[in-house]
């Protein structure tokens, strides 16, 4: 037998309410402590009868409102698979310059981190490599332009950071866990996006599940790399 009483939930999952509808509908007509959490918010009832005249008084409103809120939901995830697909292109893109021989490569790192850091300890690792050479061998920051403001822009972003450093990791055999190149100490201690999950030393299958949230194929010549030009060269 159903309840007398309806809870604000109840009015959203089983008649479809809005928050706006349910300030058309009126006060709640009994108020109680929240049974759960005593610093919680009161727990506000409605009468199931008011409810349901109310309901079959106002279903063409009720129908438009929803109309509207699935036709909203629905350009908002046009605009993400947009979004998506804008990017996927960019990182099917994704061109790499040769990089010096280690030695050379180190130094980079070492004075880019000497000027950064003050407190800088002299260490190069493995870490700060991968990163020096997403930003700056790669168009990381091409990506970066276009994701800002997207749709969905957090987790392009993170896909985006995860799939070029199981790349560089792959490409130039660095002794590192993608994972942790990503996020650091950070993903240690907040917590890994459940997207993430289950992949910690599992560098192959990380980089195929990134692949796939981005919309690519996963190919080898996906990731080019630029023979060293002259210019290159003199660079260094």
């Amino acid at each position: 037998m159903a309840s007398e009483y309806v809870s604000k939930s109840a009015l959203k999952s089983e008649y479809g309410l809005t928050d706006t509808l349910i300030k058309l509908l009126g006060d709640a007509d009994l108020v109680r402590p929240n049974p759960r959490y005593r610093s919680a918010s009161p727990l506000q009832l409605y009468l199931r009868t008011r409810v349901e005249r109310w309901v079959a008084e106002n279903a063409d409103l009720i129908a438009n409102r929803n109309s509207l809120k699935t036709a909203a939901r629905k350009a908002v995830e046009t605009k993400r698979q947009s979004a998506r697909e804008e990017i996927a292109i960019l990182v099917k893109r994704l061109r790499m310059k040769a990089l010096p021989e280690r030695a050379k490569l180190v130094k980079q790192v070492s004075h880019f981190l000497m000027d950064r850091y003050w407190d800088w300890d002299g260490e190069v690792t493995e870490k700060a490599i991968c990163s020096f050479i997403r930003h700056n061998y790669t168009n990381y920051e091409e990506i970066l332009e276009k994701v800002k403001g997207k749709i969905g822009a957090g987790d392009l972003y993170l896909n985006v950071k995860v799939y070029l450093c199981c790349r560089i990791i792959n490409t130039y055999h660095l002794n590192l866990e993608p994972l942790y190149a990503a996020f650091g100490e950070e993903g240690e201690f907040f917590g890994l996006p459940e997207r993430f999950k289950g992949f910690i030393g599992e560098p192959v299958k990380l980089e195929t599940q990134v692949a796939t949230l981005l919309g690519i194929d996963n190919a080898e010549n996906n990731f080019p790399i630029k023979p060293m030009t002259a210019q290159d060269a003199a660079d260094t």
